[in-house]
């Protein structure tokens, strides 16, 4: 009995570790505003600009740049591996993503 007891704590402690995102970016609760700072890789699509921010042991975060704000922000193809700080709103999109969209939101560093 007790061997099953613990085999069942054991696979309960790996089913968690497995759920939980490795080294996630801890972010605030959605719609709260939020500075993060990485070296910055330049996604565009139809929607807008994604900005991918990489720092070693962390999890990929997103910073999304709808279209209709392309423009007040410059050229973003310029941040390009580049190190920046952006500043945005959390929101529910897929993984850790925060929308960027004033022109004092991103500082190359």
């Amino acid at each position: 009995m007790r061997f099953r007891l613990a085999k069942l704590a054991l696979a309960t402690c790996c089913l968690a570790a497995i759920a939980a995102p490795a080294a996630a970016v801890s972010l605030p609760p959605e719609g709260n505003a939020v500075t993060v700072e990485g070296r910055a890789h330049i996604e565009k699509n139809v929607q807008g600009t994604y900005i991918h921010l990489n720092e070693a042991g962390d999890a990929p975060l997103i910073a999304f740049v709808p279209f209709g704000d392309e423009g007040a922000l410059g050229d973003l193809r310029q941040l390009e591996g580049r190190d920046v700080a952006l500043t945005g709103v959390v929101t529910l999109g897929d993984g850790h993503q925060i929308i960027v969209g004033e022109p004092d939101s991103i500082s190359v560093g």
